[in-house]
């Protein structure tokens, strides 16, 4: 039965030409990671930076099962003047995570003064989540193994439908408590 290192290899062997790697290989898995962007550039009156990236954790079961956790995490930050009518001087930090199962598309382009006094593209990229679980999924499905649901998917999905019914039993006890009067 083909274990972690065996799936870690194929997908390897399929990394060449991508800007993806594998990396922290451990007994029951690894993780694959895409770094969309890792840039300090400066505005007018102020420095910014922008460090994203997009991380595929898989972990496969001795019964001949894998299951593929996505994790996005974006840090960005700028110091001087900040925007608005009155530009006031301060600084700005914002940071994201994401953890579970995605289907997402994104595009970036950022403009702003690089090394070397030119003005241009600090950060440009187009990405889908699609290409790196494909990868993947081609790999495991060379290898014989079988897709499961990952357990931070299955939280995800059960809070998913347990808001939706939520969401519909109110919808419901409003319309029955409007058509009674009350």
């Amino acid at each position: 039965m083909p274990d972690a290192a065996d799936l870690a290899a194929a997908v390897g062997q399929r990394l060449e030409q991508t800007p993806y790697r594998v990396v922290d290989l451990r007994p029951d898995g690894f993780t694959m990671v895409l770094d969309l962007a890792d840039a300090r550039w400066w505005g007018v009156l102020s420095a910014s930076g922008l460090r994203e990236s997009f991380e595929h954790v898989v972990r496969v079961t001795p019964d001949g099962r894998y299951a593929t956790t996505d994790r996005h995490s974006e840090l960005e930050w700028t110091v001087g003047p900040q925007g608005g009518p009155v530009p006031r001087v301060g600084a700005r930090l914002r940071a994201s995570s994401f953890q579970g199962r995605t289907w997402s598309f994104s595009t970036r382009t950022v403009v702003g003064g690089r090394e070397g006094g030119t003005v241009g593209p600090v950060v440009a990229y187009a990405y889908s989540s699609a290409t790196g679980r494909r990868i993947i999924d081609d790999a495991a499905r060379g290898l014989g193994l079988r897709e499961r649901m990952a357990p931070a998917t299955k939280i995800g999905l059960v809070a998913a439908i347990f808001g939706g019914v939520v969401a519909v039993g109110g919808v419901v006890l409003a319309v029955v408590v409007g058509a009674t009067g009350g």
